[in-house]
């Protein structure tokens, strides 16, 4: 589907709109008057999907004209955007879920909290240290009473299986290096792979769904130890921890993904498996680094990447905002109040996460919403108490354009609760009672019950069922690359053509095949039978309909009659896929305000890889190879390239475990032909003595593709420093 007429977001309500707003429904438009009585009786999708239907043509016509003219909303066109994917099969619910973190017993009172849809709970405590969660009740069975009392409350269980970090040997370690030193271990992978066949036996018992969150943070630690994000490169035991159904698989990072799904195929069909993307994981936060849109985009397919090199289909992903309130980091983490998120910050997540949607095809579940606010007397920033702003940001928006803007990116449920232990819940964790110390920065409003929140997010999740939940956007709709945040976007409506004629358009690429790094150009011829003035729009996508690029001519004049030619350069990425790719070409009314025409297959192009250029690499040390524990050196690395090439000149320095020290990476370097480059990066040489040993990596810019990798370009001896 290329184009739909938006309605305003509040206008997706399942069967819930109330009082006011039903009656303005009934004033503004005659499009429900027929068998509206019989469709609020069938609560069925068939139901649903007319009443969004008509939802929709309202919400085009006067009603979104009035609130645009009364100034409650902001009215825009934007284009059309990428492609939503399906709802993950046998996700229970067709509207937009929140949730909460919630434990066992719990259920009953979650439900008359509000009328959640989905829960969550953490298994953790290790596989092999006796606290695991199979020891929380006999064999397990911690698993199978979450997952019924669960049901028997209408709530969908989800399982954070956060199990990896707390394992022996390596729970006492730093997380990364702990985690790292795990999976390389065939006994605790061994024991893992048994915890983890437990809990599917348990969930098999069961015919509703179960969702499976796996091991959140594990998998951003894992990209950052992969060579060009490629899971491959990552070792982990698999088939060397011995488990008989895993046998032959990989022991890799991507082994590992694999063997979460075989265990779930094998055991438990019924589990829904969610993937933890660590917006992190790519070495770049865009929180704290604050990247330019085009960087953003560059990070999400980054991402998309080396969750695809996993070779792994998990059912959804799973991700997050912050595991604490952003004033929580301030004054516990001293911070300077870097976590806390302004619109623009919002607008690179939407960014990040649409362009890693777009690639991978999966819908998204927000998970651990900090619970903070910055309007009630109780958040005074202290112990239980600490402010945010992301449950205002969602939920206390009058518009309703950042909830739908996330569904645009693809959201299908938001789970809020703490990551720790002092920071804000929506409970009386304090034991405070009801709490109102003096405002401190405006946030004035009383407290509404003895929430530590002040019962704010009890407030807004109570309003947001009673007024109906949202309802998702079907697969194929169009989704969130063209969409701002903090405004209500109008799409371009059905295909319409300009007054006396039509509008044709064929394209053609200079060549049948491109090497990928080479640049090809695009034409497209344009033909009106009317003169009128048109966006011009070329987008490339690879053979599994991922948009790989996008290039538009606004406000351009076409005469009657006339062809009228454009063009675009296309530069394949080294990264890309060999493959068939397809050009496609659309033309708009301008400012994307009208779909006039548009060709789904205007061109084809053959892309083939490039031969893998001839590329070196040395290392210096200075002052030398053996340095005093505290000092600083400085480490060269000397590149050569036969030809003339950008590349990303990486460079890092492990401990005697394995464990990264250092890394210092130079992005977008260029190299002459025949000559030699050198790159220097100054270490503060650890505390720890021993021997540590340096490794260079060259990439494609952006880390696209593995050049070429030292794994050993020099040795270093750090002796202790003492009185020498």
């Amino acid at each position: 589907m290329r184009s739909t007429t938006r309605p305003h977001p509040w206008a997706r309500r399942v069967l819930g709109l109330a009082g006011a707003a039903l009656a303005a429904v009934f004033v503004t438009s005659q499009v429900l008057n027929h068998g509206f009585a019989r469709w609020w009786t069938l609560p069925d999708r068939a139901s649903i999907s007319m009443l969004r239907t008509s939802f929709r043509a309202l919400a085009a016509g006067s009603v979104l004209a009035g609130m645009a003219a009364s100034g409650q909303v902001a009215v825009h066109a934007q284009s059309a955007g990428a492609n939503l994917p399906e709802l993950p099969t046998g996700w229970p619910s067709g509207s937009l879920q929140l949730g909460m973190s919630d434990g066992p017993g719990g259920a009953a009172a979650l439900r008359e909290f509000a009328p959640f849809g989905v829960r969550y709970q953490y298994l953790a405590g290790g596989v092999n240290t006796g606290q695991g969660w199979a020891t929380w009740n006999p064999e397990g069975s911690f698993v199978s009473n979450y997952i019924k009392e669960s049901v028997d409350n209408q709530l969908t269980p989800v399982f954070t299986y956060y199990m990896i970090r707390q394992s022996a040997p390596g729970k006492d370690m730093k997380e990364a290096d702990g985690v790292n030193t795990n999976l390389q271990n065939a006994a605790t992978m061994a024991a893992y792979f048994q915890d983890l066949k437990l809990f599917f036996q348990r969930a098999a018992a069961f015919s509703s769904p179960v969702v499976l969150h796996v091991e959140p943070d594990m998998w951003g630690y894992l990209e950052q130890r992969t060579q060009g994000g490629d899971a491959s490169t990552a070792p982990v035991q698999v088939s060397a921890s011995g488990i008989n159904e895993l046998a032959g698989l990989p022991d890799t990072a991507a082994g590992f993904a694999q063997a979460v799904v075989k265990l779930r195929d094998t055991y438990a069909p019924n589990v829904l498996l969610g993937y933890h993307l660590s917006t992190w994981g790519t070495g770049t936060d865009i929180l704290f680094s604050k990247p330019s849109d085009d960087r953003v985009r560059e990070l999400g397919l980054q991402a998309a990447r080396y969750y695809q090199s996993l070779g792994a289909n998990f059912d959804v992903v799973v991700t997050e905002f912050s595991d604490r309130d952003a004033a929580f980091k301030q004054y516990q983490y001293h911070d300077n109040g870097k976590s806390w998120w302004s619109q623009d910050d919002f607008n690179r997540h939407l960014l990040f996460l649409s362009t890693f949607v777009e690639s991978v095809q999966k819908r998204v579940v927000m998970w651990q919403i900090p619970l903070g606010n910055t309007r009630t007397r109780a958040m005074n920033n202290t112990w239980d108490h600490y402010q945010d702003n992301k449950v205002e940001w969602l939920l206390d928006d009058p518009s309703g354009a950042n909830l739908d803007a996330y569904m645009r990116a693809g959201v299908i449920g938001f789970l809020f609760g703490r990551g720790a232990d002092g920071a804000t819940c929506a409970c009386d964790a304090a034991k405070d009672g009801v709490s109102n110390p003096e405002p401190i920065n405006g946030n004035d409003a009383a407290s509404l019950n003895t929430d530590d929140d002040g019962g704010f997010f009890r407030q807004k999740a109570q309003a947001y069922y009673a007024n109906g939940p949202l309802l998702l956007y079907d697969a194929g709709s169009p989704g969130a690359s063209a969409r701002t945040a903090g405004s209500v976007a109008v799409m371009p409506p059905q295909v319409a053509q300009p007054a006396s004629g039509s509008v044709n358009v064929a394209a053609r690429f200079d060549r049948d095949t491109v090497a990928a790094g080479e640049t090809t150009t695009i034409t497209a011829s344009v033909t009106s039978g009317a003169a009128t003035t048109a966006l011009v729009d070329f987008e490339v996508y690879d053979g599994k309909g991922a948009k790989v690029f996008q290039k538009f001519f606004d406000g351009q004049a076409l005469a009657a009659g006339q062809a009228k030619e454009f063009s675009a350069s296309w530069s394949p990425p080294v990264s890309v896929t060999n493959g068939m790719y397809t050009a496609k070409v659309g033309i708009f009314a301008p400012n994307w305000a009208t779909l006039y025409t548009w060709n789904d297959k205007a061109a084809e192009i053959s892309v083939t890889n490039p031969s893998p250029p001839n590329l070196s690499s040395s290392v210096t040390v200075s002052p030398g190879t053996a340095l005093v524990a505290g000092g600083e050196a400085t480490v060269t690395a000397t590149v050569s390239s036969a030809t003339a090439l950008p590349v990303l000149v990486d460079v890092e320095i492990y401990d005697a475990k394995g464990g990264k020290v250092f890394q210092k990476a130079f992005d977008n370097q260029s190299l002459a032909a025949g000559a030699s480059r050198d790159f220097s990066a100054q270490w503060a040489v650890p505390q720890a003595a021993g021997t540590y040993t340096v490794k260079v990596g060259l990439f494609s810019p952006g880390w696209g593709t593995v050049y070429a990798w030292n794994d050993s370009a020099a040795s270093i001896t750090v002796a202790a420093g003492g009185g020498a």
